[in-house]
């Protein structure tokens, strides 16, 4: 009786973001709405791969592909990039790939800090933190390019972003390019 009442409290609920629809225990949540964008770049962004990060070129074009094939654009790539930038916060416009700090949980695989001015909607800066012994597992980068997009969680299972590594996948359900720019009200 409790799961169905939630699901016609979320159906009547004015919100706009996803709704969800739990069944059985929390962990298990199945989304019954849109992937939810916090923001979109302004400018085609630049990636750069911080020289401590130990990855390889091909796994870091395999994660670009992944988006690139959804419609979005990066400027160029730079790999083994050593800059202050690497270290700690950073004033830059760009997309930081780098190794997980003291600061990222234990239960992490990595995490992305993404910046958006609140006032126009655009993504300023992002900056992607995995830890060294998951460069090479397979969605990592790809999900953390995602908020690097400005993609949130989102808790249908196999999907790119889904919260948790064991129930993610590949699939991309509303998290195109022209989703997001449909979603942001830009035409061209």
């Amino acid at each position: 009786m409790l799961p169905i009442l939630l699901l016609f409290s979320c159906l009547l609920s004015n919100n706009s973001q996803p709704l969800y629809y739990y069944t059985g225990t929390p962990e298990k949540i199945f989304a019954l709405g849109k992937p939810y964008n916090s923001g979109v770049w302004e400018e085609v962004p630049l990636i750069k791969v911080c020289r401590e990060l130990n990855i390889s070129t091909t796994r870091v074009q395999i994660a670009i592909a992944y988006w690139r094939n959804m419609g979005y654009e990066f400027h160029d790539v730079i790999f083994d990039y050593d800059s202050i930038e690497c270290m700690g916060d950073y004033y830059g416009s760009d997309i930081i790939i780098t190794s997980a700090d003291q600061s990222l949980q234990e239960d992490h695989l990595a995490a992305t800090r993404t910046s958006v001015n609140t006032r126009t909607g655009h993504i300023v800066k992002a900056k992607i933190f995995i830890r060294q012994k998951d460069v090479n597992r397979p969605r990592v980068l790809e999900h953390e390019l995602g908020h690097a997009l400005g993609w949130k969680h989102y808790s249908q299972i196999l999907h790119i972003m889904h919260p948790e590594w064991e129930s993610g996948g590949y699939q991309n359900y509303g998290v195109t390019r022209a989703q997001q720019r449909k979603n942001y009200g830009i035409l061209k």
